[in-house]
């Protein structure tokens, strides 16, 4: 499953969005697209299968700022502002 996600310069979680699924979703759905702010990156990756089913917000932006530390085996691609 493909997320984008916008963390501060220190690392912290500030959003996230997970995509539609592409094999499900419709051409004619809306796209969104998250803008980073000052001093924010956005990365687009590959969520771990083991994020995958976390509820919590809480809980997915802790785990997944201490995945993004450690580096994915797979290349994110940033944006920065």
């Amino acid at each position: 499953m493909r997320m984008t996600v916008v963390t501060d310069k220190k690392g912290r979680v500030i959003a996230t969005y997970r995509h539609p699924d592409e094999k499900t979703s419709r051409k004619d759905q809306p796209k969104l697209r998250l803008r980073a702010g000052p001093k924010q990156v956005v990365q687009e990756i590959d969520l771990p299968s083991a994020l995958e089913e976390i509820s919590s917000a809480e809980e997915l932006h802790t785990r997944l700022a201490a995945h993004l530390k450690k580096g994915s085996k797979k290349k994110a691609s940033k944006r920065h502002v």
